[in-house]
Parts: structure tokens; C-alpha cells; sequence
């Protein structure tokens, strides 16, 4: 079994709006479930041993588990799991993997010429980027060859780039479908988008996929379905994801995607 991680991400407004108008004692009891599934996997399904966990009293427990158990599906062995605990910690694990294999082929191809590397194997060329990309599936095939690697900067360029763009995607939504290839038609919408004011800088399109990422709806948490990012750039469905057409439990605190990328600043 791998190391586990000693940490995971905390988006702030998403754990914000996920629970409010709950208690603190309710709160509370969800923050402790979740670390001690992080820490120790899938939580038992019986609600004496999770008052135990959480520590709560039994019938205390058993009122505020009405709202603690949305929170949680099923899994084998009569398990309880947090399914985006459960996703983040899977982007953890491809994440380290895919570090470990740049580490290795960054040594191979500075020792080729040499014989056996000298170095640690997960060392990597002065020079090479190593991906960033959490996901498991295929290599990502587009028409030119840049880093894998997601530099957010404040600077705008008057060309779109859209494979930095296509990488944050994948980093930031490792749920939804992966980008196979990216043609022309797709390429001309993107760049529409970009020319639009306020739109040319990655950090704003950093921006805009966590606030994608804070939908249930566009993440299949909802329904059995994940906008992609063709789905997610083109202008009909742009418009509503701005709206907050898809961010319900959000528009009371925020009223647009506008508003919740203001309160970021």
C-alpha cells in the first residue's frame, strides 16, 4: 500500500455552502467524519460507531446524522464513503504516480548514453517538466507539444493557449471527460472566449474551473453526467454557468460567476 497523504484541499466556500444553516455541533461532527475517513478510509455504517468517531453522544448523533448522511453514500463491505473525499484523494494518488514516472523517465534519458543513473530515480533532467495532469486515462493528443506543466500568471498574450488551458482543465476538473483532441472548430470558440474582455489571462480561467468545480451539477454529483470542456466554452451553456444558472446554493451569497470571482480577489 502506497503512503498516504497527510493532507488534502479545502476549498473554503465550497465546505462554507455545503453546510450552511447547520448547527456547529452538526458541523463539527461532519469535519471529524471526513478527517477520520481520510485518515483511516471508508467509515463504518453503523451510527453508534460514528457518534464514537464524531464525539457525540448516541441520540444526539442519531438526530444530526439526518443531515450528516447526504453527505455519504454506500460502499462494499457496509462501508460509508464521501464521494469527493474520495476523488481527491484518487487525484493525490495519480498525481504522486505520475511524478514518480517523469522521475524516471527524466533519469533514463540523462543516463542513456552512461550506463545506470547514479542519482535517486525520482530525479528529474535539469530542464524537464514532469506532468501535473491527476488523471489515469490516455495521454492527451493535441497538435503541438508543450508542458504538461499549469503556471498560473496574471499576464495576458494575445494568443490563446489553449494547450495551458486544455492542462488546467484536466488538473482542476480530474472528474469530468478528458480532452482527446482539440480541433479547429473547438480551437475557434476557445479563442473567442479568450479575446473577451477579461477572459484573456489563465488566472482567469483557473478562476472559472474551481468555480465550475463547486457545482454538483456540471461535476456528476447530481446526475451521471460531467460538462466537458467543449460543453463548458461554448456561449450558450458559458452565459448560464455565468448566471449561476448552475450554482443554486451559491447565487445567495454570490448572484454570478462575476461575483464569486470578485470575492476571490
Amino acid at each position: 500500500m502506497g503512503k498516504k497523504s497527510p493532507a488534502f484541499q479545502l476549498y473554503a466556500a465550497d465546505f462554507y455552502m455545503d453546510v450552511i444553516g447547520w448547527t456547529n455541533e452538526e458541523v463539527g461532527a461532519y469535519f471529524r467524519l471526513l478527517m477520520y475517513s481520510w485518515i483511516n478510509g471508508p467509515l463504518p455504517n453503523d451510527t453508534k460507531e460514528l457518534s464514537s468517531i464524531a464525539q457525540c453522544g448516541v441520540k444526539k448523533f442519531a438526530h444530526n446524522w439526518k443531515k450528516l448522511q447526504t453527505k455519504f453514500t454506500s460502499a462494499p463491505g457496509d462501508k460509508l464513503i464521501n464521494k469527493r473525499l474520495e476523488e481527491t484523494r484518487k487525484e493525490q494518488a495519480n498525481y504522486r504516480k505520475s511524478l514518480s514516472e517523469a522521475g524516471k523517465r527524466g533519469a533514463k534519458e540523462r543516463w542513456k548514453d552512461h550506463g545506470d543513473p547514479n542519482g535517486h530515480p525520482n530525479e528529474v533532467a535539469y530542464g524537464q517538466s514532469m506532468p501535473l495532469q491527476p488523471s489515469s486515462s490516455p495521454s492527451v493528443e493535441l497538435d503541438t507539444n508543450v508542458s504538461n506543466t499549469v503556471k498560473v500568471s496574471k499576464k495576458t498574450t494575445s494568443q490563446c493557449p489553449h494547450e495551458k488551458i486544455i492542462d488546467l482543465y484536466h488538473k482542476t476538473l480530474p472528474m469530468c471527460p478528458q480532452v482527446r483532441t482539440w480541433p479547429d472548430h473547438l480551437k475557434s470558440i476557445l479563442r473567442s472566449r479568450w479575446k473577451t474582455k477579461n477572459q484573456d489571462s489563465i488566472e482567469f480561467w483557473e478562476k472559472f474551473f474551481i468555480y465550475v468545480s463547486h457545482s454538483k451539477w456540471l461535476t456528476g454529483q447530481v446526475k451521471d453526467w460531467c460538462a466537458g470542456l467543449e460543453w463548458l466554452i461554448r456561449p450558450t451553456n458559458f452565459t448560464k454557468i455565468s448566471n449561476g444558472m448552475y450554482h443554486l446554493n451559491m447565487n445567495k451569497t454570490y448572484k454570478s460567476m462575476e461575483g464569486w470571482i470578485d470575492a476571490q480577489q
